[in-house]
């Protein structure tokens, strides 16, 4: 690995220090232990400034072509190194500053994901005013004229639930319940499992709150297993339970073989011939998104996909998208927008249709999009979520 790690890197050298900016940067949440980033020593902390001389916050990697360039700042080193690759992905997981997500939300462009990261640090404060902005004035002219006059039509997105949070951990449990109830009422069923989660985190709270320790814990346990919030986990075990999520696949077979119609087009795709035709260590990807035929998560996924094929095709056997729901949803085309990207570059992928869900309801997923990915012997390797962290654990598996 550290080989094939050296080929990607065409220069890394420190740099004459400059103002920093914080609204362009990236924050480095997590470096794979074996990867570009952790060969040079890139750790959670570092701030990713530029690339190809551009604010970070607003590049599109998916779209670069050609050598990438990466300017980043080490705020306890009080250094900055240029780092230049072919393109490869690095191997990190980058989040937004505050400033960066508060900066969107009072200039109108509202991301209700990066309201999900101000909750995760903890800050309550910034928390209420970026999601505040969100609800009501990170919207059209006219969804701001509902909201002034109380309609409801200006709440269709998670800032009511991601505001009634910032409320709850101030001490407004109140209105922030009946807030959260609002939401879960009338728009929770729009939005991803994600989100599901932190509404059952706050029933769980104030079940706890009233010292119902038994329920709140059975709340805390099926958020975490909507979504994996480390602050939801850490809490769990405050409590004297060491949940650990079940891996019902990891480390065995996958005994479902299937033989399932495309969504597109005609024919149909069989797992077991697609296994039979890999060598170690390719994997493939089964990707199941349960009842959606599509979602923002799975549109991010499959951005990232594009990428994974120009610089991994020889590890990445293909992929196939297991769905319930044949038809695209009209009102969505945002969500088919990496899909329809890798369809056009014939990317090696498929999407199925699962018409009675008798696969999805085997494999009893937790969230969608949900991945299993599997060896050249049909054995499940990896399962739940899926980045270019895990993608780079899996390059480094013996």
């Amino acid at each position: 690995m550290k080989e094939f790690i050296e080929k990607q890197i065409v220069s890394y050298e420190k740099v004459s220090e400059k103002k920093h900016d914080l609204k362009a940067c990236m924050l480095v949440k997590k470096v794979a232990p074996v990867s570009v980033a952790a060969h040079l020593e890139i750790r959670p902390g570092a701030f990713l400034e530029k690339i190809n001389k551009k604010p970070a916050s607003k590049v599109d990697l998916v779209t670069l072509k050609g050598k990438h360039r990466y300017l980043f700042y080490f705020p306890d080193k009080r250094e900055q190194w240029e780092l230049t690759t072919n393109g490869i992905p690095l191997g990190i997981e980058l989040e937004r500053t505050n400033e960066a997500i508060l900066d969107d939300f009072e200039n109108g462009r509202a991301n209700p994901d990066d309201l999900v990261v101000i909750w995760e640090r903890g800050n309550w404060a910034l928390l209420e005013k970026a999601s505040y902005q969100g609800m009501y004035w990170g919207r059209s002219w006219l969804q701001k004229i509902l909201a002034l006059i109380g309609l409801k039509s200006y709440y269709v997105d998670p800032a009511l639930l991601l505001y009634a949070a910032a409320l709850y951990e101030q001490g407004k449990h109140e209105l922030a319940m009946i807030k959260i109830e609002e939401y879960e009422k009338y728009y929770a069923q729009y939005w991803t499992t994600n989100f599901h989660a932190l509404i059952d985190f706050y029933y769980a709270q104030e079940d706890l709150r009233k010292g119902e320790i038994e329920q709140g814990v059975s709340l805390l346990q099926r958020s975490y297993q909507y979504h994996p919030y480390d602050r939801v986990l850490k809490q769990m075990k405050s409590l004297g339970y060491n949940y650990s999520p079940t891996h019902r696949w990891q480390g065995n077979p996958f005994s479902l073989d299937y033989k399932l119609p495309l969504c597109e087009g005609k024919g149909e795709e069989s797992l077991s011939q697609n296994i039979s035709q890999m060598k170690y260590p390719q994997v493939f990807i089964l990707c199941f998104l349960a009842t959606y035929r599509a979602n923002g998560p799975y549109n991010e996924f499959m951005l990232e996909y594009i990428r994974y094929q120009k610089y991994f095709s020889d590890f990445i056997a293909g992929m196939h998208i297991i769905t319930m729901e044949k038809q695209r949803p009209q009102d969505r085309p945002d969500w088919f927008v990496g899909e329809d990207y890798a369809r056009g570059q014939e990317l090696p992928f498929h999407v199925l249709h699962d018409i009675e869900g008798k696969i999805t309801y085997a494999v009893d997923l937790s969230h969608s999009p949900f991945f299993l990915i599997l060896d050249q012997e049909g054995k499940v390797i990896h399962e739940g979520s899926w980045n270019e962290l895990e993608l780079w654990s899996l390059l480094a598996r013996k």
